[in-house]
């Protein structure tokens, strides 16, 4: 499984969504915890259901701060964000089901983390900062 914590690697340099990706990584490191103490599946898919609408609640706000800046690339970025909840979904029922491990979906969450705030999320930032 991938371990995940904060580094410089993850800033944006813009405070509110710094600090949302800090909560989205507390989370993801919650379900981990979770896994290793072996829980019940009642309070692993409750910390899984927050990690969902956290993430809808997440991308929403981003955008909002894409359109504020007419970031060139909003509408690109926003289907990135509506194929990453739907694969999120997808995810999180595949492990319902028992079709996946939990081990599974965080590596999954991890992934998902770590390449959308380096990849896609710092672009948002270099506009910004470029408009400044």
């Amino acid at each position: 499984m991938n371990n995940l914590e904060w580094s410089s690697t993850y800033e944006t340099g813009i405070g509110k969504i710094d600090n949302q990706h800090k909560n989205f990584l507390e989370i993801i490191t919650t379900i981990q915890k979770v896994e290793k103490e072996n829980s019940d599946v009642k309070k692993v898919m409750r910390t899984i259901n927050e990690l969902v609408k956290y993430a809808q609640y997440h991308f929403l706000s981003e955008e909002n701060f894409m359109e504020e800046i007419n970031y060139p690339e909003f509408q690109l970025h926003k289907q990135l964000h509506y194929k990453l909840i739907e694969l999120l979904n997808i995810e999180k029922n595949n492990l319902e089901l028992n079709q996946i491990s939990l081990s599974h979906f965080l590596d999954f969450a991890v992934n998902w983390f770590k390449n959308h705030t380096v990849n896609e999320d710092k672009k948002i930032a270099e506009f910004f900062r470029a408009q400044i």
